[in-house]
């Protein structure tokens, strides 16, 4: 019983806790998951931010010293190197270049302080990278403000830069003149990147040449030139938010599921226990109960006995009374025996049905039987007790010739219990018998209902009307019995597969319906004698 208990009890409810052990898992780890990867992106996101701004001011930058009157006229018209000396450098940018498409060498190149020193290294990296942009996308004085930029390599150090003509911002260039472009120069040292990674809360930003794929703890961003040709990669670390903050909390995550674990434990023991406790207990009721009950119909068939015996003997000495030549007094008390000897042999009888009711040991014929035979029998039985007191007894049959399925003796006494209830509890009033169709969820029911206008009953009483041992007004009528009757009757009722139901009001009667499957339209039996009857049955 302990194992059975723990497979019907126990396993559920610790399945049920793995379960949603491992869900809550794996939703705080799919949260890790996705602020990682959201990190990815919007880190992505800001690197790609930072640098489109910073190629946004170099370009603007350009633009600005390209289309200058001054510049136009100290650089193509004629050489100013002192204006130019004096005009071209900026603190936006780390250098000015200008230069012309037909010379190997800048025209004139200006760098900050910090890369001065690197100024021939700075001209032969961009010459060719700027040249070969502005002959990819020609830049026109007069018909085009176009400015060509891009990324290139300063050695292994990131570079941006941004070209443009030098031209009259009125466009009245001179075609005869030779066309000279500016370059802005914007480097991104270590110190920048670290500053710009640092603005946007990344760690370890810098930029490695070439084609080295980033580790698994890095995010990388390519950076191509303007021929589309891959200059290497910007990297900063991965700080992997979620994982982070989940590792950073595994141990209180454990420790919970672990709590967690111990109490699912100590419930589920002490819900098997509390079910093995109920189960056992269940057990030795029924154990009981079926024990009370087959000792009950024992002594109810031992009672039986004797009380044939006594009816017996009653009804000789009445009719040897009655052959003496009356003597009144005998056969007065010969006759209370006798009715004293039957009312007992029928609360015996009640008390053998309920017992084998409750035991499961009733056995019951089911057969096809017609409702205006049962109606019959009924009427027959009813009319002189109806008349004895005092009452009108009215039968009626709407039924149209349809049958029933049930047991005949069963139905019988079922009906003969609400009729004797009527007339019990009716003093000079009307009681009727009738049968009529009904379809209950989708299926055909004859019903019999038994109406009386007698003293009714409230409707505490209706709840508790069908349990053993319950009674109308105990103790208000003659022979009022032990409560079987309608108890008895519910339980044959649900044994024939219908069902059986009051309405009542104090004072004004009650109506008790029986109703019971009725058998299929086109079963007609040939005679009673002929109609097989169904498989035994078991209440």
């Amino acid at each position: 019983m302990s194992s059975r208990a723990w497979l019907s009890a126990g396993a559920p409810i610790v399945l049920l806790v793995a379960i949603v052990t491992a869900l809550c898992f794996y939703i705080v780890l799919n949260f890790a998951r996705t602020q990682d990867e959201e990190f990815a992106v919007n880190s992505h996101r800001l690197i790609e931010s930072a640098f489109s701004e910073r190629m946004r001011a170099v370009e603007n930058q350009a633009w600005d010293y390209a289309l200058w009157d001054d510049a136009y006229f100290n650089v193509s018209r004629h050489w100013d190197q002192d204006w130019v000396d004096n005009n071209f450098y900026t603190d936006i940018a780390d250098g000015v270049v200008i230069f012309n498409l037909s010379g190997r060498h800048a025209r004139n190149l200006w760098l900050g302080e910090a890369y001065a020193a690197q100024s021939d290294s700075v001209a032969r990296a961009l010459l060719p990278v700027a040249r070969d942009a502005i002959r990819s996308r020609p830049v026109r004085r007069a018909d085009d403000r176009g400015i060509s930029s891009g990324y290139f390599l300063i050695g292994d150090q990131l570079a941006a830069f941004a070209v443009a003509a030098i031209q009259p911002a009125s466009f009245a260039a001179d075609s005869r003149l030779p066309v000279n472009y500016v370059a802005i120069v914007q480097i991104f040292d270590p110190e920048e990147l670290t500053e710009i990674g640092g603005a946007r809360n990344l760690e370890h930003v810098r930029f490695e040449a070439g084609a080295a794929p980033a580790g698994d703890t890095d995010i990388a961003s390519p950076i191509n030139g303007p021929d589309g040709q891959l200059l290497g990669r910007l990297v900063w670390t991965n700080a992997h938010p979620g994982s982070a903050a989940f590792a950073g909390q595994m141990w209180p995550i454990v420790l919970a599921l672990f709590i967690i674990g111990a109490i699912t434990v100590a419930v589920v023991r002490r819900l098997v226990q509390a079910q093995i406790a109920a189960a056992m207990r269940a057990e030795t009721a029924l154990e009981s109960n079926r024990m009370r009950s087959e000792f009950i119909a024992a002594m109810s068939h031992e009672l039986r006995t004797p009380l044939n015996t006594i009816i017996g003997y009653s009804e000789l000495i009445k009719e040897d009374a009655v052959a003496m030549g009356g003597l009144n007094a005998i056969e007065h008390d010969a006759d209370n025996v006798l009715k004293s000897a039957k009312h007992l042999l029928h609360l015996v009888n009640d008390v053998i049905d309920h017992s084998r009711l409750d035991a499961g040991r009733l056995r019951m014929t089911i057969e096809n039987i017609p409702a205006a035979t049962i109606l019959t029998g009924i009427e027959e039985f009813s009319a002189p007790l109806t008349r004895a007191s005092g009452n009108t007894l009215t039968v009626a049959d709407s039924t149209r010739g349809r049958q029933l399925q049930g047991d005949e003796v069963r139905v019988s006494q079922c009906l003969m219990n609400l009729v004797s209830n009527a007339i019990k509890y009716t003093d000079h009033g009307m009681i009727s018998v009738s049968a009529r169709m009904e379809k209950r969820s989708g299926r055909d029911f004859v019903v019999f209902d038994v109406a009386d206008t007698g003293i009714g009953m409230s409707e505490s009483l209706q709840r508790e009307l069908f349990t053993p041992f319950a009674q109308l007004h105990s103790g208000t009528q003659k022979n009022a019995g032990v409560g079987l009757g309608l108890s008895i009757t519910y339980k044959l009722a649900h044994a024939m597969g219908g069902d059986i139901s009051v309405a009542s009001q104090e004072g004004k009667g009650s109506l008790f319906s029986l109703a019971l499957p009725a058998a299929p339209a086109n079963e007609i039996a040939a005679d009673d004698s002929a109609a097989a009857p169904h498989a035994p049955l078991y209440a």
